[in-house]
């Protein structure tokens, strides 16, 4: 997870469960309330990505991860 600073949410892209190799939803934390904000263009599913806020260009970006092709 990590903090937009455009949005002023915070992001959580994937997760895994026990029974498969992970999830590909992108999910905004308002406060109170999670709203699915899935693109309609995404990355392949993962777990144990690493997510950061990138300040200097007001983004969030994410990076690596692990699936059954060793992403």
């Amino acid at each position: 997870m990590a903090y937009d600073p455009n949005r002023h949410e915070v992001i959580l892209f994937g997760g895994h469960a026990y029974y498969n190799w992970g999830e590909a939803g992108t999910w905004a934390w308002d406060g109170n309330n999670w709203t699915n904000i899935t693109p309609s263009s995404y990355p392949p599913p993962r777990f144990l990505p690493a997510i950061a806020t990138d300040l200097a260009r007001s983004r969030v970006v994410m990076f690596g991860g692990q699936n059954p092709y060793g992403l």
